[in-house]
């Protein structure tokens, strides 16, 4: 898996190899956000307010849940077959969403200023695990960082934002 990038148009999002479409992401705030994978369609719920959980199904059977706790910086991501992983939010030298398997970076998302422009950086760490699982979380992290990216293009206030993902990483 090299060579991934994020290209987006509206409230839709692709991860791209080269030419390949490999995630399908669809956020729009008046919907539960979905991405497609390999033909098959994910959709993501919450339960919860204080230190809610995050739900993605595919075909109504549950795949992976997300928990975190309300004030922390860490998360938990448990896979239906029992595999764990977790969250890192760091806000040091940049923001940044860090998806860990035993403290070794899986992948990571991050905002850094060019000409005092936000840019989102991707990049896939150093252990490599299941390609779909890969997949997963890259739209995961997408979702959680796509609307404090957006307000800090706009030159909106992101304080909420950040807030926001501290909360949810």
């Amino acid at each position: 898996m090299k060579n991934l990038k994020w290209t987006s148009q509206g409230e839709k999002h692709y991860l791209k190899n080269d030419e390949e479409t490999l995630v399908d992401l669809t956020i729009n705030p008046l919907k539960k956000p979905s991405f497609i994978i390999n033909q098959k369609q994910y959709i993501v719920s919450n339960e919860g307010f204080w230190n809610p959980s995050y739900i993605i199904n595919c075909n109504e059977q549950e795949i992976v849940k997300i928990s975190h706790s309300l004030w922390g910086s860490g998360g938990r991501i448990i896979f239906n077959d029992g595999k764990i992983y977790t969250t890192k939010f760091t806000n040091k030298g940049g923001l940044k969403l860090k998806f860990l398997q035993d403290e070794n970076e899986i992948l990571v998302y991050g905002i850094e200023f060019v000409n005092k422009k936000p840019v989102l950086n991707f990049s896939i760490g150093t252990i490599m695990i299941d390609a779909e699982k890969i997949l997963i979380l890259s739209a995961i992290g997408m979702i959680m960082f796509s609307s404090i990216f957006k307000e800090m293009a706009g030159g909106g206030d992101a304080g909420a934002d950040l807030m926001l993902l501290t909360a949810i990483s």
